[in-house]
């Protein structure tokens, strides 16, 4: 296993995603949204030894992933913080 995914492992699915899972028990789903490392062989293999479901979903999916709406807002303010900046600064 290389490093990445061994610490992908140590930083998030042990401590948390089997944790979790552990205390919710019956009807967890981990939800993927194909993202690079949610696609990797080492984690559809983790997720079978924990007996944990999967919830596959189009990667940056705005309908489908609530959490995408939060990451486009977050780019958009960025965005227009910077766009205000170099008004005042030309």
């Amino acid at each position: 296993m290389n490093s990445q995914l061994e610490s992908y492992r140590n930083a998030i699915l042990d401590p948390y995603v089997r944790l979790y899972a552990g205390a919710i028990s019956v009807g967890l789903r981990l939800m993927a949204d194909n993202a690079g490392l949610h696609r990797v062989t080492f984690v559809h293999e983790y997720t079978e030894e924990q007996s944990l479901k999967r919830m596959e979903r189009p990667t940056r999916s705005l309908d489908l992933n609530p959490i995408e709406h939060l990451w486009d807002y977050q780019k958009k303010q960025q965005l227009f913080k910077v766009l205000i900046l170099k008004l005042y600064m030309s």
